[in-house]
């Protein structure tokens, strides 16, 4: 009996690992899809000094097309913080549109007091005063981002979020509907 239960415990701890290795296949060859599908192509430096405000974020950065006439660089962002316990791993989804965007102060205003909504620190990098909200042991939701500014005369937007290629389209598609035509 218990050599079966040994088997079993085995078969289980087998399924889990080939099951998380198969997915994060899956979670690269979705994300590949996508770069491949919008032509993006690696950029070796970000436009953005420190786009998620801390400088140990690692950058990974592609340039592509938003719309016709709209370039963009899509900033992916992996932040490591280890203390006594452990290891947390904070991930961050960014976009830089250059001047040739010509967002005005009044859209990225609206951008900025989505961050504001978040009522947590972020809103300071922004400029924005935090509202008083209090989203509870989860936080604030993911679509809201963490920070809007200005930057060498364009626009960066930001947001937390994991880097899968169904979070990386919401947000572009948010952005893109955002944009004035």
């Amino acid at each position: 009996m218990s050599s079966f239960i040994a088997i079993l415990m085995l078969a289980v701890i087998l399924g889990a690992i080939i099951f998380l290795f198969w997915r994060q296949n899956r979670i690269f060859n979705e994300l590949g899809n996508f770069y491949k599908e919008n032509n993006l192509i690696f950029q070796p430096a970000s436009p953005v000094e420190h786009p998620f405000m801390y400088p140990d974020v690692k950058l990974v950065c592609s340039a592509g097309m938003l719309r016709p006439n709209i370039p963009y660089t899509l900033i992916l962002g992996t932040r490591l913080v280890t203390d006594g316990q452990g290891t947390s791993s904070y991930r961050y989804i960014g976009v830089y549109l250059p001047p040739q965007a010509q967002v005005n102060d009044e859209w990225l205003s609206a951008w900025q007091q989505k961050v504001a909504e978040r009522s947590d620190q972020w809103a300071q990098y922004s400029g924005v005063t935090a509202a008083e909200k209090n989203w509870g042991v989860m936080g604030a939701p993911e679509h809201l981002p963490v920070r809007a500014v200005r930057v060498n005369s364009g626009v960066f937007i930001g947001w937390s979020g994991i880097h899968t290629r169904k979070t990386i389209e919401a947000r572009l598609n948010e952005l893109k509907t955002s944009l004035p035509n």
